[in-house]
């Protein structure tokens, strides 16, 4: 490679290292736009409008209510709920294998400077 294009690869290579922004979902604001996220067999965390959290698997899912088949098999209406979470786990590996692949990626590059 030419002495005058290195420095622009290695420009290049650093600003595709820069972190982007990344955008969340909007969040549900009724009980009647939970169909678009979850549904029956989900597991989710509820806290309620007293700061309790119950965990549980999704059993019904209705526009005013939804039923989960932990905790009791509790029922909660919509004045009950202050927040619902889903919690998904994205396992290590995976992550291990990203970071791999980056970093010879990184090296290839890098070596045929």
């Amino acid at each position: 490679m030419r002495p005058t294009l290195r420095p622009i690869a290695v420009l290049t290579l650093a600003l595709l290292a820069l972190p982007t922004l990344a955008a969340a979902q909007e969040p549900v604001r009724d009980f009647t736009q939970l169909n678009t996220r979850l549904r029956p067999g989900d597991t989710i965390w509820v806290t309620d409008a007293q700061g309790h959290e119950v965990k549980g698997r999704i059993t019904a899912l209705g526009a005013d209510a939804l039923t989960l088949e932990g905790g009791g098999g509790r029922t909660f209406g919509a004045p009950d709920v202050a927040t619902i979470a889903v919690r998904r786990n994205d396992s290590l590996g995976n992550g291990a294998l990203i970071g791999l692949a980056v970093g010879e990626a990184l090296r290839a590059t890098i070596q045929r400077l």
